[in-house]
């Protein structure tokens, strides 16, 4: 019955993919909409005139294609002079730290609640949807996730605003639900590379592990090592 209960939760979450196929345009439409309708009071949103902005022509005509470098000023603002609404219009918390590829340097990516719920998480609900859609019978649902997160530390930049790992980021951000099907996070986030690994092969050879979800590099090492540790063979 549980099982059947969740294959039919799960199932649903392919519905919004459907209307995004079935209607791309349509989604694009809404998309701008509803970033205009967040961004439009903001001080980046008054400066580009987001008020005026009634078709995709007029946005790419009043809103220039930006740089890092461009928008360095306006997370200032936000990091530095602690003001409010000036990308967005629900506070900033979060702030993920690139790998630093160009110039060398580490960049602070703003990350709002709303890009969590409505980005990264529910992407990750269609995923499941999508899966589940052609693989009606799964039974991963039953089981817990293998997860392989970046560093845990975050550092505090300002007043209520941390910057780290955006895996750190997503995990300390999760649906309670979620935080119980996966590996725990103390062990998920640990920063000594050897150590998450032998905890998490640990962790592994006692559990039901149903799925994977990491960088998948590092989730063949760990299963490598799943394998070696175990003495079995795949």
């Amino acid at each position: 019955m549980i099982q059947k209960i969740t294959r039919s939760i799960i199932a649903s979450y392919y519905k919004p993919v459907k209307a995004f196929v079935n209607d791309p345009h349509g989604t694009q439409q809404s998309t701008l909409k509803y970033l205009l309708e967040h961004g439009r009071n903001t001080y980046y949103g008054k400066i580009h005139q987001f008020d005026q902005v009634s078709s995709e022509d007029s946005y790419r005509s009043l809103v220039p294609v930006a740089t890092y470098e461009h928008l360095r000023p306006y997370l200032d603002r936000i990091i530095v002079d602690k003001q409010k609404d000036v990308l967005w219009d629900t506070p900033v918390k979060w702030f993920a730290m690139s790998s630093g590829t160009t110039e060398d340097k580490s960049k602070y990516i703003p990350v709002t609640h709303e890009s969590l719920k409505n980005g990264n998480y529910r992407a990750g609900y269609h995923m499941l949807g999508i899966y589940a859609h052609h693989h009606p019978d799964t039974s991963f649902v039953l089981g817990k996730s293998l997860v392989m997160g970046g560093s845990q530390q975050l550092n505090r930049i300002g007043d209520g605003i941390y910057t780290g790992d955006i895996s750190a980021i997503l995990m300390k951000n999760l649906p309670l639900l979620t935080k119980r099907r996966r590996t725990p996070e103390k062990i998920a986030l640990l920063p000594d590379w050897e150590e998450k690994l032998q905890k998490l092969a640990d962790y592994a050879m006692g559990a039901d592990i149903r799925s994977f979800v990491g960088v998948p590099s590092w989730m063949l090492v760990l299963l490598k090592k799943i394998i070696a540790d175990s003495g079995r063979s795949i």
